[in-house]
């Protein structure tokens, strides 16, 4: 019997595309918002006319977490899920799977469903992904392989790079001056973000659309580079060295 794998879109792995004979993907998308018109983060978000519609909109974007009921539509498909959401300190996805899941398990407490925080974004979640994948393969228990990745994403840290400003210019958070400086001078701005801490967000995110930005992850010293559609234009997880 195949696990359920479910992401939510800030996961690079594109479902349609993905085989495997021992877990079955999917997922649940973000809901992005640029001024007056609404985008849904899945396999058919153009991005292209999303940035451009990014570009000359005054307004600051965001984007909303995947509902409850998204998820408990993926929880209701197998005895076994692991659903694997974007950091809790930067979105509302992991409170949504959570509630999902509480759902799921009061119509059918047979079930078994683990709910894991990446306390990252894209590349990360797909190594979580076929980390889990491994596991199935090996044989290894339901409850074994939540213990093992678990300790699979905690070996890991994120590191954001600003590569724009223009979405912290139209919400306010910085002055249109410095922003004006920095973008003219060329700077990056970069943040390392801790791994643990408590959700600070429920519903809609704080953050703009997705894009496609190159990503690079550390694991255990090995660097991997990948395509992500990333919820965080003003954050892109950037190249970075091992440590």
């Amino acid at each position: 019997m195949k696990w359920n794998v479910v992401t939510d879109s800030s996961c690079d792995l594109i479902p349609s595309d993905y085989r495997s004979d021992v877990i079955e993907l999917s997922s649940v998308p973000f809901a992005i918002s640029v001024g007056v018109r609404g985008y849904t983060d899945d396999e058919q978000l153009d991005i292209e006319e999303m940035l451009r519609d990014m570009e000359q909109e005054k307004t600051a974007s965001y984007t909303s977490c995947p509902a409850p009921g998204a998820w408990l539509e993926q929880f209701e498909k197998a005895d076994r899920t692991f659903a694997i959401t974007i950091s809790s300190q930067l979105s509302g996805s992991m409170n949504s799977a959570l509630t999902a899941r509480d759902l799921a398990l009061e119509a059918d407490p047979d079930k078994k469903i683990a709910v894991l925080d990446s306390r990252s974004t894209g590349p990360e979640l797909v190594l979580c992904v076929r980390e889990i994948e491994r596991l199935a393969r090996e044989g290894v228990g339901f409850d074994e392989a939540v213990n093992h990745a678990n300790a699979f994403l905690d070996k890991t840290k994120v590191i954001f790079a600003l590569s724009s400003f223009d979405n912290l210019i139209k919400n306010g958070r910085m002055h249109k001056m410095a922003g004006f400086l920095a973008k003219a001078l060329g700077m990056w701005g970069h943040r390392q973000r801790k791994r643990r801490g408590p959700d600070r967000r429920r519903g809609q995110d704080a953050r703009p659309g997705a894009h496609r930005s190159r990503a690079c992850r550390v694991h255990e010293g090995v660097r991997v580079l990948g395509r992500q559609r990333c919820h965080q234009p003003l954050r892109q997880p950037c190249c970075c060295p091992g440590s």
